[in-house]
C-alpha cells in the first residue's frame, strides 16, 4: 500500500477517535430528581419550593436535614408536594433533602437552601401631629410587650374583634402621655424563640385641644362641639354619659387643653362632682350647667372662675357653701 495512502487511514482512524471521546465528554449523566433552586432572604418566614415534578411511578418527601426546628411553627404544608410551601425560623439556614423514589427500588436525593432573613420591629407613629396622646403600631407576630421609661396616663388595646389581647402586649395601641415629658417606647416581638426589639423616643408638648375630644370622643365636626377662631369654646354634653370623665384627670389628662372653653353644659349627664380642673384650668368659662345631675356641693376652687356670669345646678346640699368672693349668677332649681 502506497505511503500516501497508509498516513491518510492513520489521520481519519485518529480523527474519528478525537471525535467519539470528545463526545462522550460532553454527556453528562442527567440527574434522577433536583429539589430546585437555593433561595436567600426569605421574608415572613415562609417560601414555596420548586423541587422537579414527579413523573409517574414516583413519589416524593421533603425532610430537614439542617436548621432549627420548633414545633408548631416549622413545617412543611405538604412534605409530599415538590411545590409545597415551607416555614422555617426568621433568621435560619435549612439545608432541605427531596427524596424522589421509583419504581424497581430506585432512590434519588437531592438537596435545596432556604435561608430566612432575620426577624425585625419597628414602631410606627400613626399620629405624628400630636402632643401628648400617640397611636402607635408595632410590628406584628406571635406575640409582642410594650415598656415605657417615664410615667405615663394610659396604654390602651386599639385592636378591636377577635382574640382579646391585654394592652400592654397589643401590636397597636393608644399611648397617653404627660405633658412637656420625655418618654422611650420600646417594642419587643417574638416568633417562637426569636425576638426583636424597637424604641421610639417621644418629647411631648402641650396638651391640644383635639386630644381631650378624642378622651370625650368627639371631633371638632361634632354638633357638640363650637369652633371660635380655632379653639373649642363651647361643650354640648348634656345628657352626656362620658361627662363624668372630667373627674379622673390623672387617667385622662389631656383634658386640661380645654382652656379657651366658655360654654360647659352638663346637664342631665353622668357628671358626680365638679371636677377640680373646671376651676383650675378653665379659666375662661362664663356659663357652667350640672342641672340635673347627681352633683350636691360646690368645690372651693370654683371661685376661680371669675369669668362666670351663669351657674345652673339643682339639688344643692345645703351644707355646702360659694365662696363669698364669687360673682355669679346661680339659678337654684330645686
Amino acid at each position: 500500500m502506497p505511503l500516501r495512502n497508509i498516513l491518510l487511514i492513520t489521520i481519519i482512524l485518529f480523527l474519528f477517535a478525537c471525535k467519539k471521546e470528545e463526545e462522550i465528554l460532553i454527556i453528562p449523566a442527567k440527574p434522577f430528581a433536583t429539589a430546585g433552586t437555593n433561595q436567600n432572604d426569605v421574608e415572613k418566614f415562609q417560601v414555596t419550593l420548586n423541587a422537579d415534578s414527579l413523573k409517574p411511578g414516583q413519589s416524593g418527601k421533603w425532610t430537614i436535614e439542617k436548621g432549627l426546628i420548633e414545633d408548631p411553627l416549622v413545617y412543611f404544608s405538604d412534605y409530599t408536594n415538590p411545590n409545597s410551601k415551607f416555614n422555617g425560623m426568621p433568621g435560619e439556614i435549612y439545608s432541605l433533602k427531596w427524596t424522589v423514589s421509583s419504581s424497581g427500588g430506585k432512590i434519588s436525593e437531592s438537596f435545596v437552601s432556604i435561608k430566612f432573613k432575620p426577624l425585625l420591629a419597628k414602631i410606627e407613629n400613626l399620629s405624628p401631629d400630636n402632643q401628648t396622646k400617640f397611636y402607635l403600631k408595632g410590628t406584628e407576630n406571635r406575640r409582642g410587650l410594650w415598656t415605657v421609661d417615664g410615667k405615663y396616663a394610659f396604654i390602651h388595646n386599639q385592636t378591636f374583634g377577635g382574640t382579646i389581647i391585654d394592652d400592654i402586649n397589643a401590636p397597636y395601641v393608644e399611648f397617653q402621655g404627660y405633658a412637656n415629658t420625655r418618654y422611650k417606647l420600646t417594642w419587643t416581638t417574638w416568633y417562637g424563640s426569636k425576638s426583636a426589639s424597637a424604641s421610639l423616643e417621644i418629647n411631648t408638648g402641650n396638651y391640644l385641644e383635639t386630644e381631650a375630644l378624642d378622651d370625650l370622643q368627639l371631633s371638632v365636626n361634632s354638633s357638640r362641639v363650637v369652633i371660635e377662631n380655632g379653639h373649642v369654646t363651647k361643650l354640648l354634653l348634656n345628657a352626656s354619659g362620658i361627662a363624668w370623665i372630667f373627674e379622673d384627670i390623672i387617667s385622662n389628662p389631656a383634658l386640661q387643653g380645654l382652656t379657651y372653653l366658655k360654654h360647659l353644659n352638663m346637664s342631665g349627664s353622668s357628671a358626680r362632682a365638679i371636677a377640680p380642673v373646671i376651676g383650675d384650668k378653665f379659666r375662661n368659662l362664663e356659663y357652667l350647667n350640672v342641672d340635673g345631675t347627681q352633683i350636691y356641693s360646690v368645690p372651693a376652687n370654683i371661685g376661680n372662675l371669675k369669668k362666670l356670669k351663669e351657674f345652673v345646678i339643682s339639688h344643692l346640699n345645703w351644707g355646702g357653701i360659694l365662696p363669698r368672693y364669687l360673682k355669679v349668677l346661680v339659678i337654684w332649681r330645686i
